[in-house]
């Protein structure tokens, strides 16, 4: 607040309150329509996320398990897979996870950085999400899970530039 207060010293303004309803240009430009174009679509990230698991070496072998159903073939699955069996199911070529037996599914992320990052970039640096960490992990982990998700995101706010202004 005191960096703040030195920099506007220099100059000599006066503040006016206006409402809303009479302040047009401003709240003009708060309702850009183009902020909406700037957003990318979560349906480009789950084609991506489809790409990246065919290279993953730990969901294949799950996502076919699944696929296949009671044909399947059980020692694809590592001993760990085995155990959280119940927590997948493959719907629409994305792997979901669930929580608990109430919880809704998330997608699986598969262990990509780069994915990881824009899953993250979507979510905190899009126009409406405010540069938040819990807001930022709330909206990630309403529809997306990975394991250390919560240590990802807040690295993720840690290192943003404009987080750090």
């Amino acid at each position: 607040m005191a960096r703040w207060l030195s920099f506007f010293a220099e100059y000599n303004f006066r503040v006016e309150y206006k409402p809303g309803k009479l302040n047009v240009l401003t709240d003009a430009l708060s309702r850009r329509p183009d902020y909406e174009l700037a957003h990318s679509g979560t349906t480009d990230l789950y084609d991506r996320i489809r790409l990246v698991y065919q290279g993953d070496g730990n969901y294949p072998p799950l996502a076919q398990f699944l696929s296949e159903g009671k044909d399947a073939k059980v020692d694809r699955l590592s001993p760990r897979q085995w155990a959280q069996l119940h927590h997948y199911k493959l719907s629409d070529g994305l792997l979901q996870y669930r929580v608990g037996p109430g919880d809704p599914p998330l997608v699986v992320v598969p262990n990509d950085e780069d994915l990881k990052y824009d899953v993250l970039l979507e979510a905190h640096d899009a126009p409406p999400s405010g540069h938040y960490r819990e807001k930022t992990y709330q909206e990630v982990s309403q529809t997306c899970w990975w394991p250390r998700m919560y240590k990802s995101v807040a690295h993720y706010v840690k290192t943003c530039e404009t987080c750090q202004r």
